[in-house]
């Protein structure tokens, strides 16, 4: 299900939060203030119902109601976030500036994906439009004026040309997915250990804050059932994370030898994995920029070698055999 919000608002909105928290306002009031002046009319609205559902019902029933309204991990870690405001306002400001940072970034990454793939898509789609009217649309118009293979009698020729486009414009399209699908498991590792140090910091201890962080992030079926592993509790957490380093891929050793380290040496927990949440998601933005960048260029080989040479040979390739007939 899509967040009732977007990730656009959701950055504009904690921006609003972490002002007023700073400043001493409560969230509420925050709250009130956005659903009777944000720019969008759905983000009153929506606010303006959240309101409304607060002032009847037990606060910590409503966010946890809302939470459910969407598997979106930018959503659920927004509320979850508004559910650490028994922390106080301080606390909470800080949490959002770091939400703010990291949701940021991602709608930049998709907004410059969207951006950097215009291009090769609308030439795609160009080329699939401009055969189809010339193959399909105008021929029966003016079959006279505009001979296909169809008017020809060569299907065999008109399927393979069809064919040949058709496996080009699934090619591109799956270039254009396959950055997103690689790099999504690197996303829910940035998002696992930002709610793993909100539940410790809720008052959770680290076995019961690890496995609702596991059931929070959609993590494919092999790391969950590793991840999910019967057994963790105070006592084993050190062996437990110990076994995990020899059966998950990089980055996931480091990470837990730093989180071992951090553990064992007294270091404020919540803290450090904040700190790999944030630094994951530097690496994350990194890598997608480098695989968007990549892609720009790779996108050319389907088009140049598939798609503008299926289109000619659909459009000019009847003319050559009234020629050839001829």
């Amino acid at each position: 299900m899509k967040s009732p919000l977007k990730t656009s608002d959701l950055v504009r909105t904690a921006g609003s939060l972490e002002l007023g928290l700073r400043a001493g306002r409560d969230w509420i009031s925050i709250l009130k203030w956005i659903s009777m002046n944000d720019p969008k009319e759905d983000v009153r609205v929506y606010f303006r119902f959240l309101c409304h559902k607060l002032k009847f019902e037990a606060i910590e029933n409503v966010l946890r109601s809302e939470k459910e309204l969407s598997r979106d991990l930018t959503w659920i870690l927004f509320i979850e976030i508004l559910l650490q405001a028994h922390r106080g306002s301080q606390h909470l400001s800080q949490l959002f500036q770091t939400f703010s940072k990291t949701s940021y970034s991602i709608q930049q990454l998709k907004q410059k994906e969207i951006s950097l793939l215009f291009v090769p898509r609308f030439q795609t789609w160009a080329a699939l439009l401009l055969t189809v009217a010339f193959t399909i649309a105008l021929p029966m118009l003016a079959p006279e004026y505009f001979p296909t293979f169809i008017t020809l009698k060569r299907y065999d020729l008109f399927a393979a040309g069809f064919g040949y486009l058709g496996l080009g414009f699934c090619l591109l399209q799956w270039m254009c997915i396959r950055p997103r699908r690689h790099l999504r498991p690197m996303l829910n590792l940035t998002f696992f250990f930002y709610f793993l140090s909100l539940f410790i910091e809720s008052g959770l201890d680290f076995s019961s804050a690890w496995y609702r962080a596991v059931g929070t992030v959609d993590f494919d079926h092999r790391i969950r059932s590793l991840l999910q592993k019967s057994g963790l509790n105070v006592e084993t957490s050190e062996d437990f994370l110990k076994n995990l380093q020899s059966q998950l891929q990089a980055p996931w050793p480091e990470i837990l030898n730093g989180l071992l380290w951090a553990k064992t040496s007294g270091v404020g927990l919540s803290n450090y994995l904040k700190s790999i949440s944030e630094k994951e998601g530097e690496r994350l933005t990194a890598l997608w920029e480098d695989e968007i960048r990549k892609l720009t260029m790779t996108s050319l080989i389907p088009l140049g070698l598939v798609i503008f040479p299926a289109t000619l040979f659909l459009l000019v390739g009847p003319q050559m055999l009234q020629l050839v007939a001829l």
